[in-house]
């Protein structure tokens, strides 16, 4: 009997195709068991592996753990080596300005009292430095007013000169500093102008120190300051 006999004769008898029914029903119980032994292994082959996998997580975790602990030590670490290196840059930073400020003064010294030597290649002749005691004099005669007076009475030095090649009376106003900057020129300008509205003569802006960086260099040669660089005081300022 072919296949479609077997339905021709199942329609005619329900009972029959009841009785098919429970036959094919019943081997696909029988194959229940193994179907549900074969996900059982699966289970616990999937549990097992998550437990593995738990396992490592929790190696991870306090492998972590530590490392965040680790981590937190050497940011406080870094943040004490901050500390120090910031309190150790401000007592730098103090004693370079009191160096600066030393090497300043050693030059000013200087120059009071080598100005004639080191002006004598700039041209100029008889050269004499005023005290500020004369100086504020000589303005206060010229009426110089209160705050250009001052200014003027700060400068570094101020001296009497003559012009080597037109034999003009001039007056000489130094700034001294270890390096000239921009600062330097604009107050030699100032005071020289100021002194010069005060007391009608020539007046010279003379920037001095043992070296020039670059913008100062180019502001001096536009406005025609005189820059004296003392070749020895280079050695002095290592």
């Amino acid at each position: 009997m072919n296949t479609l006999e077997i339905i021709t004769e199942m329609r005619q008898n329900p009972s029959l195709a009841e009785e098919l029914r429970a036959v094919v029903l019943s081997e696909r119980l029988l194959e229940l068991p193994e179907k549900v032994a074969s996900m059982d292994d699966k289970l616990e082959k999937l549990i097992e592996i998550s437990k593995r996998h738990e396992s490592r997580l929790s190696r991870i975790e306090k492998i972590a753990e530590r490392h965040e602990s680790t981590l937190a030590e050497l940011v406080e670490v870094s943040k004490r080596h901050e500390s120090r290196l910031s309190r150790i840059e401000k007592i730098a930073e103090r004693y370079g300005n009191d160096i600066g400020q030393l090497k300043g003064g050693y030059f000013e010294s200087q120059w009071r009292e080598k100005a004639t030597a080191y002006l004598a290649s700039r041209g100029f002749r008889q050269v004499h430095l005023i005290n500020r005691g004369d100086l504020d004099s000589l303005l206060t005669k010229a009426g110089a007013e209160d705050d250009f007076r001052c200014d003027i009475l700060l400068a570094d030095a101020v001296h009497s000169a003559i012009g080597k090649d037109d034999k003009v009376s001039v007056y000489i106003v130094a700034e001294v500093s270890s390096r000239i900057d921009v600062n330097d020129i604009e107050r030699s300008l100032r005071r020289a102008e100021l002194l010069g509205q005060a007391t009608g003569k020539v007046c010279v802006a003379c920037a001095v120190g043992a070296s020039i960086d670059e913008l100062a260099q180019k502001l001096a040669v536009q406005k025609n300051v005189v820059v004296v660089t003392p070749t020895e005081w280079n050695t002095q300022t290592a």
